[in-house]
């Protein structure tokens, strides 16, 4: 049961953080080394890329969520853990950095640098970068939310 990484919708006071935040036990900031990210539009995507860092919190779900709240975030993410290389992202584990210094192990997602031809570099704080752009991001997400069976 490693914690999830996240820098993007899935981040306190975030579009997506509702879809969990019943389940969340700890956050704690973090940095993640070699990646960076792209705006995807509604969305950021992370790809690795040496001598980058991208910020975001370490979180820790509840044991008794656990299950669900994976497969939940899987779904979101368009991970397929039966057909990774279908997937629009990828669920890895990766070693994260701690405010206060320490090294953890945490599921995250990455895209494709392939997907990301074309597509706004951002460097690595999602939070900053859509700051502006929040009122357009939540109502994307309210209609995606509306429109999809994915709604959990």
């Amino acid at each position: 049961m490693l914690p999830f990484f996240v820098y993007g919708t899935l981040l306190p006071d975030q579009p997506n953080y509702p879809l969990w935040e019943d389940a969340v036990e700890r956050l704690t900031p973090a940095t993640l080394s070699d990646a960076t990210l792209f705006s995807m539009g509604h969305f950021p995507m992370m790809v690795e890329c040496a001598g980058k860092q991208v910020q975001g919190v370490l979180v820790e779900i509840s044991a008794e969520s656990y299950p669900k709240i994976l497969a939940k975030i899987d779904r979101l993410e368009g991970f397929m853990p039966h057909d990774p290389n279908g997937s629009l992202y990828q669920r890895r584990s990766a070693r994260v950095q701690t405010a206060d210094r320490q090294i953890v192990k945490a599921w995250t997602y990455f895209g494709d640098r392939v997907r990301t031809q074309g597509c706004l570099a951002i460097g690595g704080d999602w939070v900053r970068f859509s700051a502006e752009k929040r009122h357009d991001i939540d109502r994307w997400w309210q209609q995606q939310r509306r429109e999809s069976a994915l709604l959990f």
